[in-house]
C-alpha cells in the first residue's frame, strides 16, 4: 500500500485563483485540490505501479471505471507511458449514484468482452472516488469469477473519509479528503461540473439546484 496524501477537514483554496465557467459561480465554494497538485500525484502513482510492476506485474492490464475517472485515467496512462510501463486497457460502466448520496444497488455495464482481454492479467480498477466502497465491493468479486485474472487491484484518485465504509483494500491512492461533496476533474453532480479542471467542494445553493445550471445576470 503506498502513501496518500491527506487534505485536512480546513483546506480551502479561494475561488479568485481558478478557472471556471462564469454560470457555475453561485454553486462553487472552494477548490480542495488544484488541477497541479492532481497532475503531480498522478506521476508519483504511475512511478509506484512502475516500480511493483518491476518486481511482480505481467500483462499489466487498466479498467477504467466510467463515466468519473476517465480524466484522471487518460492522465495516468499517460504518466505510465513516460515511465515506459507496458499497457493494455479497457473501460466499464458502473451506477451507484444518485444526486448526492450512493444508493447501494449497482448495475455494471461491459463495453468489450473482457473475459477474453483479463484472464492471466494483472488487473488495475482505476476509480475517480472511493467512499462507501459500495461500488467496488460489487465489482471486484465479478472481476475475479468472470473474468479469470491474475490478481485485481484498485488505483483511486480520491479516498473520502467517512463513517461507514466497506473493507476495500486500495493499492494506489492519490488523495485522502474530507467527508465533503465534490466535484470537476470528471467527478460530477448529475451529470454536471465534470469539466472543472480542479477538485472543487460545492455550496449550500449548488448541492440544492442539483446540478441545474442557469446563466445569472
Amino acid at each position: 500500500i503506498m502513501p496518500i496524501r491527506f487534505i485536512n477537514d480546513d483546506t480551502i483554496q479561494k475561488k479568485d485563483r481558478f478557472i471556471y465557467p462564469e454560470e457555475y459561480e453561485h454553486h462553487l465554494d472552494y477548490v480542495i485540490i488544484s488541477n497541479e497538485e492532481i497532475l503531480s500525484r498522478t506521476t508519483e502513482i504511475a512511478a509506484e505501479i512502475k516500480k511493483k510492476c518491476l518486481g511482480s506485474c505481467r500483462n499489466l492490464e487498466l479498467i477504467c471505471v466510467l463515466n468519473g475517472s476517465c480524466i484522471f485515467f487518460h492522465y495516468l496512462l499517460t504518466a505510465l507511458a513516460r515511465e515506459r510501463v507496458r499497457f493494455g486497457f479497457d473501460f466499464i460502466k458502473v451506477k451507484s449514484y444518485e444526486g448526492v448520496s450512493t444508493t447501494g444497488n449497482v448495475a455494471i455495464k461491459e463495453l468489450s468482452n473482457l473475459a477474453e482481454k483479463l484472464k492471466g492479467k494483472d488487473v488495475i480498477v482505476v476509480e475517480d472516488i472511493v467512499d462507501t466502497g459500495t461500488t467496488l465491493n460489487n465489482l471486484l468479486p465479478k472481476i475475479e469469477s468472470d473474468y479469470g485474472p491474475r490478481c485485481v487491484e484498485v488505483c483511486t484518485l480520491l479516498d473520502k473519509r467517512i463513517g461507514e465504509k466497506k473493507d476495500v483494500s486500495i493499492a494506489y491512492s492519490g488523495f485522502s479528503i474530507p467527508d465533503k461533496f465534490v466535484v470537476g476533474f470528471g467527478l460530477d453532480y448529475n451529470e454536471t461540473f465534470r469539466d472543472l479542471l480542479d477538485i472543487w467542494v460545492l455550496t449550500k445553493e449548488g448541492i440544492e439546484k442539483q446540478g441545474l445550471i442557469a446563466s445569472y445576470s
